[in-house]
């Protein structure tokens, strides 16, 4: 494929010596031929017979005694056909007055002229469109080279799904925020119940100036392609996009490590973007796991990028489909991603009946998603699981600081039959004994068990003694705030360890790790400063800041960006500030309307969002994706709440009624 060949593509002609109807299935093809006589109806309808009312309402019409508005209309043709025809010569009009018309030699050849114009016209469109629908019906043979690249070996054990996302950046910017912000979190939510982490990764920031200048920027893209490989999202618009220079390839030795066809491509002048398309896709086996979206109607920015379109549509190598709207390819791409989590992590059906604690469990698993380990913190935990006489401990610290992840990550690592209940509303239970020993006498393939405190922490000495007596070498977590009661006569069965905490260097290492999973990269003074953020950092709160840097689309604005995140004093207003931001990314009607159903109700079921309820100007996704997206509510199975007790007190405070009182009065 040379440049000669993009500048002399003609995509209708291409697309008719391509169609060979035998080889189109009959039904699509009575459905093309359906869609494109309704296509020719309407437009002769509308070109034929509303245009001429539009005429009679824009101009004055002589009416006619004998034929009414009907020949007022014709009138109205005759007078715009005059003005045209006044561009030429001015003493050759044509006049209507009602029934005796005289048409003069000139009148009638431009008349039959603007017909014939408008026939051929309609003629082209209608060719054009059965053209195009056949072409694309064709079956494709594909005429790609030999994959010269392997597949990606996914590991589906270790229940990990990186995704690549190619595309040109600044015209696609909103395309990728709807991507990064809406349909990923929402897709996750899915996966948790998989036991399954999805990582996109948009390299929109993440290489740092010192790898730009240098010359690897390329190489990491691709480096992260072949992480991520079968699994790639590649989306073309109108843009050709950024052009690598190819005196890049020999400043980066990782280029020529990745395939001898990238010195070629360079050569030819390739966009970053198809270069990644190539090497992602082309260049690989044929894979339905990776996936192009489309818009065919996106005006081109030149040759290239009309080329670039119709050769993925044409060629048969890629695996595509077409959109025109965003909320178009929301939908398309929800399905793809729905479609791997289905094809490699299926939901079986399980007859048995789970208990509640079984399904409380499973909302754990997100805890597990990214745990860096601090053996100084866990290593007690660890001791206490395998070495430990006694059968219960306490393991108390500030609220955040990664108390529960901790225990989690220890007691997987000594046993598969663990039983984690991390929901803050169960811990609340005044029956929280009763139904542990239930639990525990009813399931004895239970190892660990792990739990937050309740409110009366007292129970724990009756359930370590009740625990005791039913299974003996059951071990039990129990997760406590630093401002829990501890000072009652504990059994000799309980161990304390108070006082959890990280040092600075295991916060470092946090944020190097967690947004190098995603592909990105800090540099070290953006390090510092989100170390000397002025609240207390934790775990959470940390994971909080990252999690909105790697969904921003702007490497210009990103130092600004990491400012503002760490120079809030408090927790609080940090949460304010997320509810602002929340309200630009998903709408202020819908976080304002969700907050303030929370604020009445302990959970809000999205099915009471009705077409009768005000959320019929929003469609499901945005609700789904608004509530999985916003750190603030916690979606599971179509139900809604508050992601713990501070945002609450936040969400009262922005849209609870004494708020509405305050913005009523001023």
């Amino acid at each position: 494929m040379n440049k000669g060949n993009r500048t002399t593509f003609k995509p209708i002609v291409s697309d008719f010596r391509q169609i060979r109807l035998s080889s189109i299935e009959p039904q699509e093809r009575k459905r093309i031929f359906r869609e494109v006589l309704c296509f020719a109806l309407i437009v002769i309808i509308f070109g034929y017979t509303l245009y001429p009312f539009i005429l009679a309402l824009l101009f004055p019409i002589r009416h006619s005694e004998d034929y009414g508005i009907l020949s007022g209309i014709f009138h109205g043709l005759i007078y715009i056909e005059n003005l045209f025809l006044s561009i030429f010569d001015h003493g050759r009009l044509v006049v209507a007055s009602g029934q005796g018309n005289n048409y003069y030699t000139s009148y009638r050849i431009a008349k039959h002229t603007f017909l014939s114009i408008g026939i051929l016209s309609l003629i082209y469109i209608i060719f054009q469109q059965l053209t195009y629908k056949l072409a694309r019906a064709m079956p494709k043979t594909s005429s790609r080279m030999e994959p010269c690249i392997p597949l990606g070996e996914f590991d589906p054990t270790k229940r990990e799904m990186r995704i690549f996302i190619s595309s040109t950046f600044r015209d696609m910017q909103k395309i990728r925020d709807v991507i990064m912000c809406k349909i990923f979190p929402l897709m996750q939510r899915e996966a948790d119940e998989r036991q399954v982490r999805l990582i996109p990764i948009d390299l929109r920031w993440g290489i740092t100036e010192e790898e730009s200048q240098s010359g690897k920027v390329l190489g990491i893209c691709l480096d992260e392609i072949d992480k991520a490989s079968p699994f790639f999202i590649g989306i073309i618009g109108g843009k050709y996009g950024w052009t690598p220079d190819h005196k890049d390839y020999g400043k980066d030795t990782l280029l020529a490590t990745k395939s001898p066809l990238i010195s070629q491509a360079l050569e030819e002048g390739l966009s970053a973007t198809e270069l990644e398309l190539k090497y992602g896709v082309e260049w690989r086996p044929y894979s339905d796991d990776a996936i192009i979206f489309i818009n065919p109607l996106s005006l081109t920015q030149n040759d290239c990028q009309e080329f670039l379109q119709r050769w993925i549509m044409d060629s048969g190598a890629f695996n595509y489909k077409e959109f025109s709207e965003i909320d178009e390819l929301e939908r398309l791409v929800e399905s793809y991603i729905r479609n791997l989590l289905n094809k490699y992590y299926p939901i079986t059906e399980d007859n048995t009946s789970d208990s509640e604690l079984r399904k409380l469990a499973s909302l754990t698993y997100p805890l597990r998603h990214f745990y860096l380990e601090d053996s100084n913190a866990s290593g007690p935990i660890e001791d206490f699981l395998r070495e430990s006489d006694k059968n219960t401990i306490i393991i108390s610290g500030e609220k955040g600081i990664g108390k529960f992840a901790a225990a989690l990550d220890c007691a997987y690592k000594v046993s598969d039959q663990v039983l984690a209940i991390a929901d803050n509303k169960f811990s609340d239970s005044h029956n929280i004994g009763k139904i542990m020993a239930e639990t525990i006498y009813n399931d004895n393939s239970i190892d660990i068990l792990i739990f937050r405190a309740p409110a009366d922490i007292s129970l724990i000495s009756q359930l370590s003694a009740t625990a005791k007596k039913l299974k003996p070498d059951l071990k039990i977590i129990v997760i406590s705030p630093s401002d829990s009661r501890t000072d009652y006569n504990i059994n000799p069965d309980i161990h304390i360890l108070s006082e959890f905490a990280h040092d600075i260097t295991f916060y470092r290492n946090f944020i190097i790790k967690y947004l190098g999973s995603f592909g990105k990269k800090a540099t070290e003074e953006q390090i510092d400063k989100i170390l000397a953020a002025k609240q207390p950092l934790t775990p959470a709160i940390l994971k909080i800041i990252l999690n909105e840097l790697i969904v921003f689309g702007s490497f210009e604005l990103l130092d600004s960006k990491i400012e503002t995140l760490c120079s809030f004093p408090d927790k609080s207003s940090l949460y304010k500030y997320l509810y602002r931001t929340a309200e630009k990314k998903y709408g202020k009607a819908l976080i304002r309307k969700i907050s303030e159903d929370l604020l009445k109700e302990d959970e809000v079921h999205v099915t009471k969002f009705s077409e009768k309820h005000i959320w019929h100007a929003f469609s499901s996704t945005d609700l789904r994706a608004c509530a999985s997206g916003f750190c603030g509510f916690d979606y599971y199975k179509d139900t809604i709440r508050f992601s713990d007790n501070d945002f609450e007190t936040i969400a009262k405070q922005l849209y609870g009624r004494d708020s509405a009182d305050r913005r009523t009065s001023g």
